[in-house]
């Protein structure tokens, strides 16, 4: 039986591999954020951690490289579990900072318990020191931003969508015929 910590800001998605790795047979920590899954494993020096990459106060790839960087806990083994977007890029800067799988959300309950197998087998992943220097810190800026950029795109069209549903609310409200009502809606 072995320890992991499951990293994520989404109840449900800690949830689901929580379930997951006890069914298996292993303890499972949860954290809420990078910062306090740092906590966790300095304090409990879980065997792995399964991380979101994009989470509040700090994102996957800092944490990946702050562990990397701590020699009581540079040893521990990393997954990365989270949305996929601009794949080659996120492989890349995961590598970068010792972190050599990412499973894409969602995936098989039975590829994250394997891929957990795997991991915590002798020889475990291939978990390298994490890179160093401006190349990684402008492929990150660059990933992050994109992301950033995507995310703002998401919320402008869900803006507009709701402008329409509160036009279209406030013109049903006036509405008092039947006719009148299906007219304005039907527009809307």
């Amino acid at each position: 039986m072995a320890t992991v910590l499951v990293a994520d800001d989404e109840p449900a998605n800690r949830e689901l591999v929580v379930t997951l790795l006890k069914y298996a047979g292993h303890a499972a920590l949860e954290a809420i954020d990078v910062a306090q899954a740092l906590d966790c494993v300095l304090q409990h020096r879980p065997d792995l951690v399964i991380c979101d990459i994009l989470m509040p106060t700090m994102d996957g790839y800092e944490f990946a490289r702050r562990l990397r960087e701590d020699a009581r806990v540079q040893a521990t083994q990393v997954i990365f579990f989270t949305a996929t977007f601009l794949e080659r890029e996120a492989l890349s800067l995961a590598a970068a900072c010792g972190v050599h799988t990412v499973l894409a959300k969602p995936c098989e309950p039975e590829l994250i318990l394997q891929t957990v197998e795997r991991a915590l087998a002798p020889g475990g992943l291939d978990q390298r020191a994490a890179g160093h220097g401006t190349s990684f810190e402008r492929e990150h800026v660059q990933l992050i931003s994109d992301k950033l950029i995507e995310k703002v795109a998401q919320l402008e069209q869900a803006n507009v969508r709701l402008q329409g549903l509160s036009r279209l609310s406030l013109g049903l409200s006036f509405a008092r015929e039947p006719q009148q009502l299906l007219e304005t809606f039907c527009r809307g």
